[in-house]
């Protein structure tokens, strides 16, 4: 549906070439200044490349440099700054146009929510039910591609799940691409089918959620979706090959990948910390010169406890399956 060929935006973004397929949930993560709102208005035809080409269905999405009125028809950027207009209720602003058939509008408001409040004045409304208004006033446009650029920044744990399942509905009764650029990474880990990070304008890694968290590329992509070790293979015998992925001379366990043995094994070692997650803990383990996190049922360890550890054999990412490996 999309294509990015060889675009390049100096001091923003390298060369990079992918493809966005029609349907397809794909989320682009990456530190601040790693070029991901740069890449949203190039797709969109806001902002030109200094080299290589978009396209859209095949046909290239021009840029302001060479089309009059920027933008393309069919994919609609909402910026993470967006602002509504104040002084105006939300019924007014969100106007149908002529082309928008009222039952169509009918089904945009009912996916987006907003029928509760569109007698209300903008400026009555909180940040969750703001960013709702936004997305239905995108969505009249009838685009085949959504961008959203950071839609959960500034929003609680229970405005963040409305706006996930308002996306879910927009792809299932309004049949539009959604393509979101998330500040926090773990917002989109169990929403995208795939996963894009950037690092300082550099595609690092494009692969499924499930690849990203337990094969990271790098160090830089397996903290940006949470805790992890790096473990010397030889100490931990680590011996078996395709399950772990190797950083360097040492592997990445996350933390859910080590566990408390019932028995005695030859890695022990004295519990200095206890981060509480509510369903699990994290427990900072000192082993030796090594601090380790460990994953934990809750109230199960005290700070002082000596535990045994084994590490689980970490599951080929595209399998549920784990089988249990005793460090010994």
């Amino acid at each position: 549906m999309i294509k990015a060929s060889n675009i390049f935006k100096s001091n923003a973004l390298e060369p990079l070439n992918f493809e966005i397929e029609k349907f397809e949930r794909v989320g682009i993560v990456g530190q601040t200044g790693s070029g991901k709102s740069s890449l949203f208005k190039i797709l969109a035809g806001l902002m030109d490349p200094d080299a290589g080409e978009v396209y859209f269905e095949n046909e290239k999405v021009l840029g302001p440099k060479r089309k009059l009125v920027a933008g393309n028809e069919h994919i609609i950027y909402l910026s993470q700054y967006f602002e509504l207009p104040k002084f105006i209720r939300v019924e007014e602003y969100l106007e149908v146009p002529f082309d928008t058939s009222d039952q169509d509008a009918s089904h945009i408001f009912e996916a987006c929510r907003v029928q509760e409040f569109l007698s209300r004045d903008t400026r009555e409304l909180s940040g969750g039910e703001k960013q709702r208004v936004a997305i239905a006033k995108a969505l009249l446009k009838n685009p085949k591609v959504l961008l959203l650029d950071e839609p959960f920044s500034n929003l609680d744990f229970i405005h963040k799940r409305v706006i996930k399942d308002i996306l879910a509905q927009v792809e299932q009764k309004l049949r539009t691409t959604i393509v979101i650029v998330a500040h926090d990474p773990k917002d989109i880990l169990s929403w995208a089918s795939r996963i894009v990070v950037l690092k300082e304008g550099m595609l690092i890694q494009d692969a499924s959620p499930r690849m990203i968290f337990d094969c990271p590329e790098n160090e830089y992509v397996a903290g940006l979706f949470g805790s992890y070790n790096l473990l010397i293979p030889d100490e931990w015998n680590i011996t078996f090959q395709n399950s772990f992925k190797e950083i360097g001379n040492k592997v990445l366990v996350r933390p859910y990948q080590i566990e408390a043995a019932e028995r005695k094994t030859e890695k022990s070692g004295k519990i200095v910390d206890i981060y509480y997650y509510g369903p699990y803990e994290e427990l900072l383990v000192e082993v030796g010169e090594e601090r380790l996190l460990v994953q934990s049922t809750p109230a199960r360890y005290s700070v002082g406890n000596r535990i045994s550890l084994r590490i689980k054999e970490a599951s080929n990412p595209e399998s549920a399956n784990l089988q249990m490996l005793d460090v010994s």
